[in-house]
């Protein structure tokens, strides 16, 4: 996967976040407080989904790196190894 890629996966990541959440909470503000619960709710929910996006992304991609990584590591031992059990 590329740099672009990466990006773009990313970008969507924290707009879909930022969306969902933005309407979660903004929902709740309106419910709670009216017209004035909604639009704090929004940005709430705009901060807490950028923050949240960057951590799942984030988070999936380390342990996509790291199984990658270690499922490389032990094919290339079982490969390097002689078998001496014949």
């Amino acid at each position: 996967m590329g740099p672009l890629d990466y990006f773009l996966r990313v970008l969507v990541n924290i707009i879909m976040a930022m969306v969902l959440g933005s309407l979660m909470i903004g929902l709740f503000g309106l419910l709670v407080a009216g017209q004035e619960g909604l639009v704090n709710g929004m940005v709430w929910g705009a901060a807490f989904g950028i923050l949240g996006g960057l951590a799942v992304t984030s988070t999936f991609d380390s342990l996509a790196f790291w199984n990658g990584f270690f499922s490389r590591f032990t094919k290339s031992k079982f490969e390097d190894t002689p078998d001496d059990r014949k």
